[in-house]
């Protein structure tokens, strides 16, 4: 059993929701903390690669499939709310959107939300994308709620959700709580709509998922070849970060197995496959800025010692970026196209009827 938690009404825009005393925290009430640059550098990738904006768009497809008079839904993880416009935009049955992100990233989503991401990363001026989603944004704002919470204690009301999404955010939760919390929140015909990229999920050795092994986004020759020239940069200034081996967080059998264990099956999509793959294919010049953003995300989370330092962050990617366009000069692979980028597989899962023992 749950442990029974005191209620009250939270007037967000023009709907009233249960929320819980003890975890709640508006948006309104967060401090000034804030990287402008991480942003910057995310919402910037996000713009150039458009990744996020066609696996929501994928999510949104299915969620129309599955659950197309869905009125409440509760996006866990909802960063930057770049995935957020999408839904509203694109499933016209919403009337309320929750927003749900741990992170300071929250106030990125609110100032998009107000029209005002200029404001957020002034004296500098807000990367296009942010502008961009913002402007979308304006149709929809009075269905969009920002919640500033875990994933694994959502301070949301008992059998209140239609939905409950998540893009490429699963595997950042503890996966045995969010579920729970996640089959709390749903109504009994309530349905999950997630998605999981090639990083985190093994679409195992099929004809398809072979390919989609060779052609991810972190093996496209010049990201593989840029990542080996930035640790040999960070080792030569005397910067190391230890490489954790890599593996699958999830196969098809896992997945299945843990969402069976908190009463949720997955759903077929119409061609009765169990997930739904879309993969996002982009050039060298993208390639490119995927490598150096990527890259300068990774100093900021992993090294911030460098960033105390003006300009050293700068040198190192800047020194990797020159090293690897050298390299890449003298390879054959030039004409590749837009033949690599990421994929991700998009899941439904639905809440199984409570059984009575």
């Amino acid at each position: 059993m749950l442990p029974q938690r005191q209620a009250r009404i939270e007037k967000t825009g023009n709907c009233d929701t249960i929320f819980f005393h003890s975890t709640v925290y508006m948006v309104e009430h967060i401090g000034a903390k804030f990287d402008r640059e991480y942003a910057n550098k995310y919402d910037t990738l996000s713009g150039d690669i458009g990744a996020y904006e066609v696996w929501a768009k994928t999510l949104a497809d299915r969620l129309r499939e599955h659950k197309p008079d869905a009125k409440a839904v509760l996006e866990i993880g909802s960063g930057t709310g770049n995935s957020a416009v999408v839904l509203l935009e694109t499933v016209p049955s919403i009337e309320n959107l929750y927003g749900l992100e741990v992170s300071d990233f929250i106030l990125l989503a609110r100032a998009k939300q107000k029209g005002a991401t200029d404001e957020l990363f002034f004296p500098n001026e807000a990367p296009a994308y942010s502008r961009q989603v913002a402007q979308r944004m304006q149709a929809h704002k009075d269905k969009f709620h920002l919640i500033k919470a875990a994933g694994e204690q959502l301070p949301i009301k008992d059998g209140s959700m239609d939905v409950v999404f998540m893009n490429q955010v699963f595997h950042w939760l503890e996966p045995d709580k969010a579920l729970e919390e996640i089959r709390r929140v749903l109504k009994s015909d309530g349905i999950i709509v997630f998605d999981e990229s090639e990083a985190q999920f093994d679409f195992g050795d099929t004809a398809e998922g072979e390919k989609i092994k060779r052609e991810q986004a972190v093996d496209h020759p010049f990201v593989k070849s840029f990542q080996e020239n930035f640790d040999h940069e960070l080792l030569r200034r005397g910067t190391v970060v230890e490489k954790k081996p890599f593996r699958y967080l999830f196969t098809l059998d896992s997945l299945s197995t843990l969402l069976e264990k908190h009463g949720f099956e997955l759903v077929p999509d119409a061609n009765g496959s169990a997930y739904t793959t879309a993969t996002v294919r982009y050039s060298l010049v993208q390639a490119m800025s995927f490598a150096e953003n990527g890259a300068r995300m990774r100093i900021m989370r992993q090294m911030p010692d460098l960033l105390k330092t003006p300009g050293v962050a700068d040198e190192i990617v800047s020194a990797t970026m020159e090293n690897t366009k050298q390299e890449w000069g003298e390879s054959p692979n030039n004409a590749d196209g837009k033949k690599y980028g990421p994929s991700q597989a998009a899941f439904v899962a639905r809440k199984k009827p409570a059984t009575i023992s």
